[in-house]
């Protein structure tokens, strides 16, 4: 704790700034899903984190870089329950 002290500051003071900007833009979520055709529930926005979260839990690769670095890469909804899946077909499109 006190190395994230040191590093971020004061971790309540970044969760209230990350609450007020959720709650500053929140109203605007509705307006974007319509022109984007994007639907966001809870469930969606926590599959995603779980997703990216098992991304960054893997020490053997640094799969940041290859998800963002293309729109082929982005996972399908399946892969989104399954990260190995997701994983497994980045890694065969690569040896292709």
């Amino acid at each position: 704790q006190l190395i994230d002290q040191k590093t971020i500051g004061k971790s309540n003071l970044i969760n209230e700034a990350a609450s007020r900007y959720r709650n500053q833009f929140s109203n605007l979520l509705p307006i974007v899903e319509t022109l984007f055709g994007y639907y966001y529930d809870e469930e969606s926005i926590e599959m995603g984190n779980t997703f990216v979260n098992s991304l960054t839990d893997d020490s053997n690769s640094n799969w940041i870089p290859i998800l963002l670095s293309a729109d082929d890469n982005l996972p399908t909804p399946a892969e989104l329950e399954s990260p190995e899946a997701w994983k497994l077909r980045i890694i065969q499109g690569r040896q292709i």
